[in-house]
């Protein structure tokens, strides 16, 4: 996967503005940042849609979970809301899927320049540790990702994440990876 850095970035807020914009899957962990929305200690916003749907509303309204929800998002709705945001989270269960296959939404992310909370789980969180674009959690865990967000409230070390986000995202532009597909399909 990979992103363009976009014209519109993100900046640094208080309280933080925290996103989740993605498919609503059992392998994207969703439970734990809605888990993370109840410990509180920012803002919680949540874009998308998925086949867990139902459980997402339902979790939602059953446990009064404060979560500003925008419903699925068109591309350039979502990369303008991320703009807005303080921090990007991308949960994940432990699968071999997940170690293989890189959710869109992290690159997407940092193409606004949102520094990153994820866990140690494929290559993204990699990428994310390589360019020091976030934190990376061992776990896809509510209170790991509250510590990690507690971290990005000083805004010296936020500014730092961000332009490293945007700096990383140069590297995984569409024209670099898709690259090497180009070449092969040139006869």
């Amino acid at each position: 996967n990979g992103a363009d850095a976009q014209a519109d970035t993100a900046v640094f807020h208080e309280p933080q503005k925290i996103i989740y914009g993605g498919i609503f899957a059992f392998w994207e962990d969703i439970d734990s940042y809605l888990d993370l929305c109840k410990i509180g200690g920012g803002e919680f916003y949540l874009a998308g849609s998925g086949p867990l749907d139902k459980q997402v509303m339902a979790r939602i309204k059953d446990e009064e979970i404060k979560v500003k929800f925008f419903g699925s998002l068109k591309r350039d709705e979502a990369l303008k809301l991320f703009s807005e945001m303080s921090v990007g989270i991308a949960p994940s269960v432990k699968t071999l899927t997940r170690q293989v296959a890189s959710p869109i939404k992290v690159f997407d992310y940092l193409s606004c320049g949102l520094p990153v909370v994820t866990p140690r789980v494929g290559q993204w969180g990699k990428i994310i540790e390589k360019f020091d674009c976030g934190i990376v959690t061992m776990e896809s865990d509510a209170t790991e990702f509250r510590q990690a967000l507690s971290e990005l409230q000083d805004e010296k070390t936020w500014k730092r994440k961000s332009k490293n986000a945007l700096e990383a995202v140069k590297e995984y532009s569409w024209d670099k990876v898709l690259a090497p597909l180009k070449k092969a399909l040139v006869v």
